[in-house]
């Protein structure tokens, strides 16, 4: 689904389910926009769409995010109510690599 025929999604509840599976892994809320926001700096006037779970760790590159992602995709997969697929980020502004797009299940 397109991000902006996307519903807006309640962020922290979506966060708080899959919480204890994403242990190590930094969340980012995704944007309408495109753009990913660490959960600690999100706030409520953010149009988000989403999570956004990398292993993002300074001696990881980008290139070997996608066996953390896929581990993770199988970690989320019994979790109820939910949407993931893993894609590729190429931003300079938030992580480059591998992440689990997360989303409610409208």
């Amino acid at each position: 689904m397109d991000r902006r025929s996307a519903h807006r999604d309640d962020w922290r509840e979506l966060l708080q389910r899959v919480a204890p599976r994403i242990d190590g892994y930094c969340a980012f809320v995704e944007t309408r926009a495109g753009q990913f926001v660490r959960v600690e700096k999100a706030t409520d006037s953010l149009d988000v769409v989403g999570l956004a779970l990398a292993w993002v760790q300074e001696d990881v590159p980008p290139w070997e995010m996608e066996a953390p992602a896929k581990a993770l995709l199988g970690q989320l997969s019994d979790v109820a109510d939910i949407e993931t697929m893993i894609l590729l980020s190429r931003s300079v502004d938030s992580f480059a690599g591998y992440y689990v797009r997360v989303r409610s299940k409208a």
